[in-house]
């Protein structure tokens, strides 16, 4: 029992991590205009991850947030998935490859088919581009659920089996 807790107490603060780091992400704008140093750090750290085009970046008080609408969905539903993860215990059950390869083909189309000029298609706009985000965000969080699971109740029953 004691390892199940342990593990999903793991998965919970890795969820409170991701979501505040998200939140700094959504808030980054208003930090910036405030003049904190804060917020240009965090859009910093967002170029190295993010192309921050404006033109495909959702905005906070006119200004674009830290990382592209795709990025910010994918984060918001990682935060998600860890919590679904943590709650649901979910490294007790063995990973969802089908449902991942479901659920990113999505964003993947998106991201690939206007590279390739193929039937004209330019890409979504950004709330339906974060949305449709979203569930590769959510398995991407449960998959990392199910590592931090797995290891948190590996290490706690290899302490119990050494006592």
């Amino acid at each position: 029992m004691r390892t199940i807790a342990s593990a999903r107490v793991a998965v919970l603060a890795a969820a409170l991590l991701a979501f505040l780091f998200t939140g700094l992400l959504v808030t980054a704008p208003l930090l910036q205009q405030d003049g904190s140093i804060l917020g240009w750090v965090v859009r910093a750290f967002g170029s190295t991850v993010c192309h921050q085009d404006a033109g495909r970046s959702l905005t906070v008080g006119g200004t674009p947030l830290a990382v592209c609408s795709r990025c910010i969905g994918l984060y918001a539903g990682g935060v998600l998935g860890l919590l679904a993860g943590g709650w649901m215990s979910a490294w007790r059950r063995p990973a969802p490859r089908a449902l991942f390869f479901i659920l990113i083909a999505p964003t993947l189309v998106d991201a690939v088919l206007p590279m390739t000029g193929l039937f004209g298609y330019e890409g979504l706009a950004n709330l339906p581009r974060m949305l449709i985000s979203l569930p590769a965000g959510g398995v991407c969080g449960w998959v990392l659920a199910i590592a931090i699971g797995d290891m948190m109740a590996g290490r706690a029953a290899a302490r119990q089996e050494a006592e």
